[in-house]
């Protein structure tokens, strides 16, 4: 009797309950063993806003945060100006401590809408450009950059991925197989130090992923000033220097256990730190930067600087942008002709440390502080 051939169709489904029988299999196995996949840091959150019309105006919708949602009127009598970034300039906290509420205060005559909100990228706000058009504004001012390289906050991307792969990852995060296959491919907090609060980083593959973040940036931007519906003001960026970086590239436990024990919120009083450092460690970024403030403290300002700058370039797991960051920016706006006021040469490579609630935030004084200095420029921009 001659068997009966099965059909392609029957084959694919028993392949799949096959596949699908060996997959519970494994995951089964592996959550009743091992429970869930530890958590990874790609898969936090990412503040992208939207602006959506609502009656006769627009509505910023914030999706994580509805405290940040914003309703504007498309009608205005006075000049507009909008000003967009993350939350270096617009926060949950004080008004006082958001530096366009400060610029109000001193340009009452002028309307400042402050779309600005936590977690905002370049590539965000570039996607707010089309519908800010109707909100006609006279100028647009930008202060952002932190958190398009910000590792361990809103990296807008998945590893060297757009954000828009995120809920993809959000999916696959409950996976023992997922978790597997992306072990090697995407950066993640790795035993973060409590005393010190310091991140670790065992592969040097987080380093990598910051000049193709860099090039994003660029882009992004590029793209967001093609976009703007008004004349734009970049601005560089502020950062606390009295405040060590937020990782360190480590796999040693010795260099550990020092860098766990060094200070992250203030220089080296008694000296010897950064010997200690290097020797458990080598180069590093706390090591820089306990040896930027030991050339400042000495009135070697030009080698404070660069060794900074270096210090934020090799952290791991940065809170604040690096200085490419900045030179992207001078670099862009000279290519575009766009305006740039130079908030980092205006008002000093190290900031009084009173101006920052952390490492990047301003406090009451530090807003303060910035939009005085801004406050020319916007002057002249919309000739007022």
């Amino acid at each position: 009797m001659q068997r009966r051939r099965r059909s392609p169709l029957a084959k694919l489904l028993t392949g799949l309950v096959v596949a699908g029988t060996v997959l519970g299999l494994f995951e089964g196995g592996h959550y009743l063993v091992m429970g869930a996949p530890p958590p990874r840091g790609h898969v936090a959150p990412v503040g992208q806003t939207a602006l959506v019309q609502e009656g006769d105006g627009l509505r910023l919708d914030h999706p994580i945060n509805s405290n940040m949602d914003l309703w504007v009127p498309f009608e205005h009598s006075a000049p507009r100006v909008v000003t967009l970034g993350g939350s270096s300039v617009r926060n949950v906290g004080p008004d006082a401590h958001n530096w366009p509420w400060q610029l109000g205060q001193l340009l009452p005559e002028v309307e400042i809408v402050n779309l600005a909100s936590p977690g905002q990228t370049m590539r965000s706000l570039t996607s707010l450009m089309e519908d800010l058009a109707l909100l006609t504004p006279d100028l647009i001012v930008i202060y952002s950059g932190h958190n398009d390289v910000a590792q361990a906050v809103f990296t807008g991307r998945v590893g060297s991925q757009r954000s828009w792969t995120l809920p993809i990852w959000k999916l696959l995060s409950p996976s023992w197989l997922a978790f597997y296959l992306t072990f090697e491919t995407m950066p993640e907090l790795v035993d973060p130090d409590r005393r010190a609060a310091l991140a670790f980083a065992s592969s040097d593959y987080v380093l990598q992923l910051h000049t193709r973040q860099q090039r994003g940036y660029e882009e992004d931007l590029r793209a967001g000033l093609e976009a703007a519906p008004a004349p734009v003001l970049l601005t560089t960026l502020l950062r606390n220097f009295e405040q060590g970086p937020q990782g360190l590239l480590s796999s040693d436990p010795a260099c550990r256990e020092q860098a766990s024990n060094t200070p992250l919120y203030q220089p080296d009083p008694a000296g010897g730190l950064a010997d200690r450092l290097e020797a458990s460690c080598g180069e590093t970024a706390l090591g820089l930067w306990l040896r930027a403030h030991e050339a400042d403290e000495a009135g070697r300002h030009e080698e404070a600087v660069a060794l900074w700058h270096a210090s934020l370039a090799l952290d791991p797991y940065p809170l604040r942008a690096t200085a490419e960051t900045d030179e992207i920016l001078r670099s862009v706006a000279a290519d575009t002709d766009t305006a740039l006021f130079d908030l980092e040469q205006e008002l000093g490579r190290f900031p009084p440390a009173e101006w920052f609630m952390d490492s990047l935030h301003p406090t009451a004084l530090g807003a303060e502080a910035i939009a005085r200095a801004l406050l020319p420029e916007v002057r002249s921009s919309i000739d007022l």
